[in-house]
């Protein structure tokens, strides 16, 4: 057991294992409420903190550039940055932080904001030569497969990633194939028949989409250079289809970055687990006091689910996870009453915003305007309770549904 709840002095030392928006945000959170120590931000991407949402969208079409994607500061930080470095394992009883390059670092308060990885094709699979898009670096190698003449596009994964991929791509004029194992895109998180109606999207705009249907085989095909053969099959195991491809894209979601904790003792195994803190616990279930989790590494209480914990990975989580995160070391608690979980997305011209846990719920309703339109509102419930609202083109129409969202998280969120 690896409780250290007892109270403790304020940090003197403070260090940050991930550079990225979540990081950066609590970073300067922790400056904002009045720390004064040491901090120190451990990245493994050698650039400062960048936006990752246009690596999707603007980011393909004219070309990755760090100098627009940079993240904007909202306080000086006066930190000490180690970029291109990755954490490998973490002491919690001796309170230090191995790297590797086998420097250990000494804290008295960790956030921890490594963030996700990209989930990668079958090892039988995969091709080395298939592209991710997690990274600066990512979106700049498809951006320059895609800035070619019109190319045949494999997207495997219509997720957010892959279906923004897939609008991009078609955009740019390529012929797009969009495999997706589920019954729709990003089903898990709009339910049936929003993702009915992104699927009916993707097919209006030249997309060739395939739902519940997987890779099974991805290689070259007979006297095609730089060409693959992908070889898709249903689930229901009645048929399968062949795609040659210039391009391959994987978008299979991501895991979070937890390697480096498997030693540690902390429950890690499908992201780190906090309480409503945001202090991370151990494989017990005991809170360790001075370490927090933040963004998409975090595995949080959420009141939409009745408590259930969950990662969200949404920009805005990240944001208002930092504010939590830094009154919970600084011993000086954010509002017991957490933002809203909020998405947006682009795709083939139409913005789809939601706020709360759409996915969560078990029936939609059509409430402002027509699918058919491509301007409309939709809510989600489960059991008759709200729990999300979806829009396409109408996002001012969500503000109506926060109140009542927020009733459901402020009466379910434990008093600090």
């Amino acid at each position: 057991m690896l409780s250290c709840t007892d109270p403790r002095p304020a940090p003197r030392h403070v260090v940050v294992v991930g550079a990225s928006l979540a990081g950066l945000r609590t970073a300067e959170a922790l400056r904002r409420a009045g720390f004064d120590g040491a901090l120190t931000l451990v990245g493994r991407e050698p650039h400062m903190p960048y936006n990752r949402p246009p690596l999707t969208k603007g980011a393909l079409v004219a070309g990755p550039d760090l100098a627009v994607l940079a993240l904007p500061r909202a306080v000086e930080l006066d930190a000490t940055w180690l970029l291109g470095v990755s954490a490998v394992d973490l002491d919690v009883v001796g309170r230090r932080v191995l790297l590797d390059t086998n420097e250990r670092l000494a804290y008295d308060g960790l956030v921890i904001a490594t963030g996700a990885e990209p989930r990668r094709l079958p090892s039988d699979v995969a091709s080395a030569l298939s592209h991710h898009i997690r990274t600066l670096e990512d979106a700049s190698a498809l951006h320059g497969a895609l800035a070619k003449a019109p190319r045949r596009v494999l997207v495997i994964g219509a997720g957010f990633l892959g279906s923004e991929v897939a609008s991009t791509a078609a955009s740019l004029g390529h012929r797009v194939t969009l495999v997706e194992a589920t019954p729709g895109p990003m089903s898990a998180a709009l339910g049936p028949e929003l993702s009915a109606y992104c699927a009916r999207l993707h097919r209006s705009r030249g997309v060739d989409l395939h739902t519940s249907t997987t890779v099974r085989s991805l290689g070259s095909p007979e006297g095609a250079s730089g060409a693959f053969l992908a070889v898709l099959a249903r689930e229901d195991g009645l048929r399968h289809s062949h795609v040659v491809a210039d391009v391959v894209v994987s978008a299979l979601g991501a895991t979070p970055s937890t390697t480096w904790l498997q030693a540690s003792g902390l429950d890690a195994e499908a992201g780190v687990a906090t309480d409503h803190t945001l202090t991370a616990l151990d494989s017990a279930g005991n809170a360790i006091s001075g370490v927090v989790a933040v963004g998409d590494v975090a595995r949080t209480p959420q009141p939409l689910l009745g408590g259930a914990r969950a990662r969200i990975e949404h920009w805005t989580t990240a944001v208002e996870h930092s504010r939590r995160a830094a009154g919970t070391l600084l011993g000086q608690p954010a509002s017991a009453e957490p933002t809203l979980p909020s998405f947006w997305t682009d795709q083939h011209g139409v913005q789809i915003r939601g706020i709360g846990l759409p996915g969560a719920g078990d029936t939609t309703t059509i409430v402002d305007g027509a699918m058919e339109d491509h301007h409309f509102v939709a809510t989600r419930t489960r059991g008759g309770r709200l729990v999300g609202a979806v829009a396409a083109n109408n996002a001012p129409a969500l503000f109506r549904f926060r109140s009542e969202l927020a009733s459901v998280t402020s009466a379910t969120q434990p008093t600090p």
